[in-house]
């Protein structure tokens, strides 16, 4: 298999279609730019995380650092929908090798 910048951009699922994802979401959801920043979990050394919020969205990220999977409770109530994930699938209470996860949630 040859990895090269052609085969990355016809790959749904590769870095670089991964990275356009995220450019679009940033043009297109304000609170991604605008909204404040609360960090999250300080003093975990294997997570990175925060909420970003701005006229009743919030966003909630994640990301695991690690190559081992790591707890993360961030998303144990009502934390809105999926916006982004590097993996196929999300584990509730798991962060995967090097995941890196976000959910959005709106009020009227």
């Amino acid at each position: 298999m040859e990895i090269n910048a052609a085969a990355q951009v016809d790959d749904p699922n590769s870095v670089f279609s991964f990275y356009r994802k995220l450019i679009e979401l940033r043009h297109t959801i304000p609170v991604i730019t605008y909204g404040s920043f609360k960090p999250l979990l300080e003093d975990s050394p294997s997570i990175w995380a925060y909420e970003r919020e701005l006229d009743g969205c919030t966003i909630t990220f994640a990301s695991n650092w690690t190559t081992e999977e790591q707890p993360c409770s961030l998303w144990d109530g009502d934390f809105g929908e999926m916006l982004i994930c590097n993996y196929p699938e999300h584990t509730p209470g798991i962060l995967k090798p090097y995941e890196a996860y976000a959910t959005i949630r709106c009020t009227p």
